[in-house]
């Protein structure tokens, strides 16, 4: 009869149990029985040999086939030339069945990049691969909206991000942000729009493959509760032009606003 399991004990006088795996002849990983009596550890192999090699403190027993099994998996990945793609790949089916949570990235590649340098190039006009490919598709992208993200991005989003890296950021992240900007007592309207600024490039980076999860999913809006506007009384509106207007584009603006009615949008628009 083929032998199932070897004993041996080591500097500590604890004796340690391999079993063998009956398929290939090979040893699994020495556990430790945590005897010092060569009696009790043998009692205690044979227990594990019919009830399943301990996993852990609140672990279930697992057979000794299906620990054999594992201990193969791990031994192909040791040996295999893997890559961080396939790295990913792994960490991605672990994180699948529930088993870890936490956040894997590449050391090297587009990933590596900080956040803030990252939301700099794609909300820069000129070179924006976002951009540039809205426009190729006949969206409507302008030169204003991009400056106004790019000075958005200095005013709250870099000292908030710091030197964090582009494959680092996750929904917690974005969350704290959200309260940050909440607690300063801003409109929610201006909030969701700075927050826009760094959930669109991480959708983007994420659809590109640059990242390996999206954090913005799971990211609760916050609803839009905008004060709401008066309406100047003929009188009011009059005086509003008796003042000395320090921008004068300002003034014809707001003139022609208050004489056609056109919104701040249609005034802009105008050549």
């Amino acid at each position: 009869m083929r032998r199932e399991y070897y004993l041996h004990k080591r500097k500590n006088g604890i004796f340690y149990v391999e079993f063998i795996n009956q398929e290939n002849g090979k040893k699994l990983s020495a556990r430790s029985t945590g005897e010092t009596d060569k009696t009790k550890a043998q009692v205690k192999a044979e227990l594990w040999k019919i009830q399943g090699i301990p996993t852990g403190r609140l672990g279930k027993p697992r057979p000794i086939e299906e620990a054999a099994g594992i201990e193969a998996v791990i031994r192909t990945i040791r040996r295999a030339e893997l890559d961080s793609d396939d790295a990913l790949r792994v960490v991605s089916v672990l994180k699948g069945m529930g088993l870890i949570d936490v956040a894997a990235v590449r050391n090297t590649g587009r990933g590596a990049v900080p956040f803030v340098q990252f939301l700099e190039s794609f909300w820069d006009y000129d070179k924006s691969e976002y951009i540039r490919d809205r426009l190729a598709h006949g969206y409507r992208f302008s030169r204003r909206y991009a400056h106004e993200c790019q000075k958005r991005l200095k005013a709250e989003l870099e000292a908030f991000f710091g030197d964090k890296k582009l494959n680092c950021v996750t929904t917690d992240d974005l969350k704290r942000l959200s309260n940050q900007l909440a607690d300063r007592g801003l409109a929610t309207s201006t909030i969701n729009q700075t927050l826009l600024i760094c959930c669109t490039p991480l959708k983007w980076a994420f659809n590109e493959k640059i990242i390996p999860s999206n954090p913005v999913i799971g990211l609760t809006k916050f609803s839009i509760t905008n004060k709401e506007r008066g309406v100047l009384t003929e009188a009011e509106a009059a005086s509003v032009f008796t003042v000395d207007w320090k921008d004068k584009r300002a003034f014809v603006a707001s003139l022609v606003a208050a004489t056609t009615g056109a919104r701040q949008g249609e005034c802009l628009a105008l050549r």
